[in-house]
C-alpha cells in the first residue's frame, strides 16, 4: 500500500527536479542574453572609436588653423568648443542605456563634424595652410570615417537588433527582466 509519506517525498523529488531544470534553463538563458549584449556592446566601441580618432585628429589641426591670420578665428573657436563638447561625454558603452546621454553624444559628435567640415573648407582656401600635414589627415579621416561609422552603424544596429528580440521574446524576455538585461537603442 502506497504510504502518503511516500507521495510528500515524490511530489519533493519532482518540485527539486523541476526547480533544477528551471534553474538550468535560466542559466542558459541568461548565458545568451550575456553574450548578445556583449555582441552589440563591441559593435559600439567601433564606432566610438571611430569617433574618438577622428577626435584625436582634430587637436594638430585646430592647432594649425588657429595659427593662421587668414582663417576666421570665430570658426576655430566654435570648432574648439565642439571638440570640447564631444570630448566631454566620451563614447562609452554607458551611453546605450542612457537615451539623453546618448541622444547628447550623438548630437556632440554631429556638430563636431559639421564643424571640422567647415573649418578644413576655409583652411584649404589658405595658401599656407593647403599643404598643412595636420589639415589633412584631418580632412581624410573625415571623408573615411563617414563610410566608416556608417559601416559601423549598420552593425551595431544588427547585433543590438539580435540583442534586442532576446531581451523581448518568449522565453528569454523572462531571463532578460529576472537578469535586469533591458533593450537598447538600434538607431545611431
Amino acid at each position: 500500500m502506497n504510504h502518503p509519506h511516500d507521495a510528500r517525498l515524490a511530489s519533493l523529488a519532482l518540485g527539486l527536479v523541476l526547480a533544477a531544470g528551471a534553474a538550468a534553463w535560466g542559466s542558459r538563458m541568461v548565458i545568451r542574453l550575456g553574450e548578445a549584449r556583449t555582441a552589440s556592446t563591441a559593435e559600439w566601441r567601433q564606432v566610438a572609436q571611430v569617433y574618438a580618432e577622428r577626435n584625436r585628429l582634430a587637436v594638430p589641426a585646430l592647432q594649425a588653423a588657429g595659427a593662421v591670420p587668414g582663417v576666421d578665428p570665430q570658426l576655430v573657436e566654435a570648432a574648439r568648443g565642439a571638440l570640447a563638447r564631444a570630448a566631454a561625454l566620451p563614447g562609452t558603452p554607458g551611453l546605450l542605456d542612457d537615451p539623453r546621454a546618448l541622444d547628447a553624444f550623438k548630437r556632440n559628435q554631429g556638430e563636431l563634424t559639421g564643424m571640422l567640415f567647415r573649418l578644413v573648407a576655409a583652411a584649404q582656401r589658405q595658401p599656407t595652410l593647403r599643404d598643412d600635414a595636420a589639415l589633412q589627415g584631418l580632412h581624410r579621416q573625415l571623408l573615411q570615417s563617414e563610410a566608416q561609422l556608417a559601416e559601423a552603424r549598420a552593425r551595431y544596429s544588427r547585433f543590438a537588433g539580435s540583442y534586442n528580440a532576446l531581451t523581448q521574446s518568449f522565453p528569454d524576455a523572462i531571463a532578460a527582466r529576472l537578469a535586469g538585461y533591458a533593450s537598447v537603442p538600434t538607431n545611431l
